[in-house]
């Protein structure tokens, strides 16, 4: 199964050429990382935040799976593509140390391709910060729980 998914990947990589930005083959996917897209996931108050953004959606989605594989940290969202230029960002949730680890090992994998734009981690956020973090496709607010 996994080779018919590669040889289709690699036709439609031959088919789009110099338009191609990115592709990915995720073998075995972490099981958080279908939530975070549809933006089911949520965070309690007062943890630390980790944010990656990167080029691709195909190198977010890379990056945010190989940051919970190597850290305790809650995948929070999973942005692709829709009102930012066909860029993708990962928000991550936990301890301060998992925090920074999962977002490092997020920036690393998406720098590997040159894909990355940027990295964040606040230790703590505010209460403030939490009110309203992002609206969907649908216009429907997410909030953070507290």
């Amino acid at each position: 199964m996994l080779g018919a998914v590669q040889q289709a990947i690699n036709s439609g990589a031959s088919l789009a050429g110099e338009m191609l930005v990115d592709s990915l083959v995720l073998p075995n996917i972490h099981p958080s990382l279908l939530t975070a897209i549809s933006g089911l996931n949520h965070i309690e108050q007062h943890r630390a935040v980790g944010v990656v953004e990167t080029w691709s959606v195909a190198a977010c989605i890379d990056a945010a799976d190989c940051a919970v594989k190597a850290a305790n940290v809650i995948l929070v969202r999973v942005h692709m593509a829709f009102g930012i230029g066909g860029k993708c960002y990962m928000v991550v949730a936990g301890d301060i140390s998992d925090v920074n680890n999962a977002v490092s090992v997020a920036s690393e994998r998406a720098g590997e391709k040159g894909l990355l734009v940027y990295r964040s981690v606040i230790a703590r956020h505010m209460k403030p910060c939490g009110v309203r973090w992002w609206r969907d496709n649908d216009n429907s607010a997410h909030q953070l729980n507290g």
